[in-house]
């Protein structure tokens, strides 16, 4: 089997292997975190990827990944927040510290492979993360003042197979999460590149966000707190 052959079967189960996955996703009530400190913050975002075969659906995703700008070195942190939950594809991020927050990376966990087939018997692997392209992650570039839970706006991005022609941005966080995921058993397995199709940050967007977030944070302290 040549190698371009060999690639279009790779993408082809990828998407399959995705596809299955959201097929499979549950929406389930999520525990929302109490507030640790009136001061603490959060953010909310949207984020949908597009499979490398456009045929499938949007890829599932269930924790995204945000970096804090907190010094010099703008987007390209050395540590990463996970999200506290995802609930109809709205990713919320609370508890955290008052600042400049941005969407570094995504990811969703399969529990076992839907594939029955795979070249050279690679078979689905268990853990699927996109890693954000320079373009999108500065899109997502979002300040939370204290005490507050802000929407980050919606995107949409591209998925790309490996991490070949993958960016500065790319690179680095690569590095980074791989790192900060040794000993968990959950090291990526496999890679795409995610880069911006489509944003949205306007008032209609924000005004839904508001209603939604509302139902979501229903009970808690984080309710009264969207902005």
């Amino acid at each position: 089997m040549n190698h371009a052959i060999r690639g279009l079967y790779f993408a082809a189960a990828a998407s399959t292997a995705l596809m299955v996955g959201a097929c499979a996703v549950t929406d389930s009530r999520p525990t929302v975190p109490a507030m640790s400190d009136p001061d603490r913050a959060g953010l909310v975002i949207e984020i949908s990827l597009k499979p490398p075969l456009s045929v499938f659906g949007n890829a599932p995703l269930d924790t995204v990944y945000f970096a804090k700008i907190d010094n010099a070195d703008g987007p390209l942190q050395e540590h990463v927040i996970p999200s506290s939950f995802i609930r109809n594809g709205r990713a919320y991020l609370l508890n955290v510290e008052p600042g400049t927050y941005v969407a570094v990376a995504g990811s969703y966990q399969a529990e076992k492979s839907p594939l029955l087939f795979s070249p050279n018997n690679l078979f689905s692997p268990s853990l699927y993360i996109t890693y954000f392209s320079a373009q999108l992650v500065n899109a997502t570039r979002t300040s939370i003042p204290a005490g507050s839970v802000v929407f980050a706006g919606t995107y949409s991005a591209k998925t790309s197979v490996g991490l070949d022609g993958a960016d500065a941005m790319q690179d680095h966080y690569k590095d980074i999460i791989r790192e900060n995921s040794k000993g968990t058993g959950l090291s990526p397995k496999a890679t795409y590149r995610g880069s911006l199709m489509e944003s949205n940050n306007d008032d209609s967007g924000h005004a839904r966000f508001v209603q939604e977030a509302k139902k979501d944070l229903a009970g808690t302290q984080w309710a009264s707190r969207i902005r």
